[in-house]
C-alpha cells in the first residue's frame, strides 16, 4: 500500500500500548509520585499515579511523555469529538505514538522523521525545570503541518533548552490530523475534530500544570503555520470571563485562508468514502470508514486528495485538502469569519511574524521570475498581510503587538528563507534538524549564535509580554507594532527594524500553490 505521494506510510503502531520509544527506553527512570489534585472530582484528576520522569536534552529539565489528555479515539470514539480521560490518566505512560499520517509533501526541505504512529495519539509531553509548586510561564505548543502531518512529540519540537533557558514548563501535544482529525459528513464526523482536541489538551493544562511548576494562569500558546491558525481559533472561542490563553506567539499563521465551506468538505469527504469503499453508499460507507484499518484510510485520504484536489479551493484562497471547516459551531460561517478573527486579535498581546521566502518551500522558484513574483505575492496574501493586520488590531485594542519577519537564510541557498525555516532557531534544535535542506551547510556555531538570540526574545515575551526584556542576550530593541504598516523586527545574522508597510493585496485569485498538489499530500 502507498499514499498519495507514492510512498510507502509507516506503519501504525498498535493502539493502547505502553511502548517507549528509543530514547525513553534509553533514558527513562521510573519513580514513583503521589499527585493530590485539589479539584478530585474533575474527570482530568490525576492522583496517585506513577510517573515516568525521562531524562531531557537539556540538564536540569524534566520531561514527561505521553500524558494522556483524551480517551484514545478508536473504535466508538474514532471520528468523534475527544473525551476526557477521566480515570484514564496515566500521567506519563511513555506512549508517544504520533497521529496517523503520510510523509509529509516539505520532508525535502526540512528533513524527515520516522517516529511510530498510532491512532491513540491524544497525548502530550511537558518540559519543566521541576514539578513544584514555583508557578513557572506556560508555554503551549502548536505544530504545523497543513492538518496533515508532524506530531507535537517530535525531536524538532524538544522543549528542554526553552524549559531550562527561561524558567518556563512547555508543553507540546498532538492532535488528529487528516481524515480522522477533519473530515465532515453528517452520520460520521462534524469535523473540526483536531481543533477540539487541542482545546481538550489546554484544558487539560489548565487543571493540571500546576502539578509539574507551571501557572495556569501564565499560559502563552504559540503556534505556526496550520498550528498559528488553530491558536487563533482558540482565542476566538475562548470566553471573556475566563481566558484560557493569556498571550500568543504565531509564526507563519495562514491566517489569510478561510476555512472551507460545509459543501466543499462534503465533497471531499464523499471523494474519501468512494475510495475507501468503492460502491458502498450511506450506511454502508459510513461503516467502512468506522471500521477500516488505518493505513486503508491514509491510502484513501490519498486517493481522495488526488480525485478532488485544488477543485474545491474558494475563489482568491489558497486550499487545504482537510482543514477547518466554517461549520458554524467551532468556526464560524463565512460570512462572520472575518469579524470573528479581528475580535479575536484584540484578545491578547500578540507576537506575530512570517518568513521572508514563505512560498519557496512549496515552490521554489528562480529569483526574479514571474514565479517568483507569484509565490511573493501570494505569501503576502497569505502570512504577512493578515499578521501585519492581526497585530495591528490587538494594537488598537489596547494590547501589545510586535511583529517580526524571519529573513536568515544559508548563503546560496535554493530555498531562501521559506515556511518553517525558523523553527530550530526558536526551539535551538538544530541536532534534530541536522540535514535539513533549508538549512544547507551552514555551520552550526553560526545557527547557535543566532538561536540563543531568538530563544532570548521568545521567552521574555512568554515571561514578560516584551521581547526587549531578553536585554543584550536578545534582539535589537524591538518597538510594539504602531498599525498595520509596523514596524517589523527583521532576524537575520545582522538583524534591524523597518516600517516598510503592508504589501497590497492581490486582486486577482491568489494561486494555489500554497495548496496541496493532487500528487502529493502536505
Amino acid at each position: 500500500m502507498v499514499d498519495a505521494a507514492g510512498q510507502r506510510p509507516q506503519e501504525p503502531q498498535p493502539c493502547g500500548s505502553f511502548c517507549s520509544c528509543n530514547d525513553v527506553s534509553r533514558n527513562c527512570a521510573l519513580t514513583a509520585r503521589s499527585r493530590v489534585n485539589d479539584s478530585a472530582s474533575h474527570p482530568y484528576t490525576d492522583r496517585n499515579m506513577t510517573h515516568l520522569t525521562h531524562s531531557a536534552a537539556h540538564t536540569g529539565v524534566q520531561l514527561y511523555r505521553g500524558i494522556r489528555y483524551a480517551q484514545p479515539p478508536i473504535g466508538a470514539l474514532r471520528f468523534a469529538p475527544p473525551v476526557a480521560h477521566g480515570t484514564y490518566g496515566h500521567a506519563a505512560t511513555g506512549h508517544t505514538g504520533i497521529a496517523p499520517q503520510s510523509p509529509s509533501r516539505l520532508r525535502n526541505v526540512m528533513g524527515d522523521f520516522a517516529d511510530p504512529q498510532s491512532e491513540d495519539c491524544l497525548n502530550l509531553s511537558v518540559w519543566t525545570p521541576a514539578a513544584d509548586q514555583a508557578r513557572r510561564p506556560v508555554l503551549f505548543w502548536i505544530h504545523g503541518g497543513a492538518f496533515m502531518s508532524g506530531a507535537g512529540a517530535l525531536g524538532w519540537y524538544d522543549g528542554s533548552h526553552l524549559s531550562a533557558e527561561g524558567d518556563v514548563v512547555v508543553v507540546s501535544p498532538n492532535y488528529r490530523l487528516g481524515a480522522l482529525g477533519f473530515l465532515h459528513q453528517t452520520g460520521l464526523s462534524d469535523g473540526n475534530l483536531g481543533l477540539l482536541d487541542l482545546e481538550l489538551a489546554l484544558q487539560w493544562v489548565r487543571i493540571n500544570i500546576h502539578r509539574y511548576g507551571g501557572d495556569p494562569d501564565r499560559i502563552t500558546v504559540m503556534g505556526q503555520s496550520a498550528g498559528a491558525w488553530s491558536a487563533a481559533l482558540m482565542v476566538a472561542r475562548m470566553k471573556a470571563e475566563a481566558p484560557s490563553i493569556h498571550q500568543l506567539i504565531l509564526q507563519s499563521g495562514p491566517l489569510g485562508v478561510s476555512p472551507a465551506l460545509p459543501e466543499s468538505a462534503t465533497v471531499m469527504a464523499q471523494a474519501f468514502l468512494h475510495a475507501l469503499a468503492p460502491g458502498a453508499n450511506g450506511a454502508e460507507a459510513l461503516q467502512h470508514a468506522r471500521a477500516a484499518s488505518v493505513p486503508a484510510i491514509l491510502e484513501a485520504q490519498g486517493a481522495a486528495i488526488r480525485a478532488v484536489g485544488n477543485s474545491l479551493t474558494p475563489p482568491g484562497h489558497p486550499g487545504l485538502p482537510f482543514g477547518p471547516v466554517a461549520d458554524g459551531k467551532v468556526v464560524p460561517g463565512l460570512a462572520d469569519y472575518r469579524a470573528y478573527l479581528e475580535q479575536a486579535a484584540g484578545r491578547v498581546p500578540v507576537l506575530v511574524g512570517w518568513t521572508r521566502d514563505e512560498m519557496s518551500a512549496f515552490q521554489a522558484a528562480d529569483p526574479g521570475s514571474a514565479e517568483d513574483r507569484a509565490n511573493a505575492a501570494t505569501a503576502r496574501a497569505v502570512f504577512e498581510n493578515p499578521s501585519r493586520q492581526w497585530a495591528s488590531q490587538a494594537r488598537r485594542a489596547g494590547r501589545p503587538a510586535y511583529a517580526f519577519s524571519f529573513d536568515w537564510a544559508p548563503a546560496d541557498s535554493r530555498f531562501g528563507a521559506c515556511h518553517c525555516i525558523e523553527l530550530p532557531f526558536v526551539f535551538g534544535s538544530q541536532a534534530a534538524f541536522a540535514g535539513a535542506p533549508m538549512l544547507g551547510d551552514e555551520p552550526a556555531v553560526s545557527i547557535d549564535n543566532l538561536s540563543r538570540r531568538v530563544r532570548a526574545a521568545w521567552l521574555a515575551f512568554v515571561r514578560h509580554g516584551d521581547p526587549n526584556a531578553a536585554g543584550p542576550q536578545g534582539l535589537p530593541g524591538w518597538p510594539l507594532v504602531a498599525d498595520i504598516d509596523g514596524p517589523v523586527m527583521h532576524i537575520d545574522t545582522r538583524c534591524h527594524v523597518s516600517a516598510t508597510g503592508m504589501q497590497p493585496a492581490r486582486s486577482t485569485p491568489v494561486p494555489s500553490t500554497f495548496s496541496i498538489p493532487r500528487s502529493s499530500p502536505p
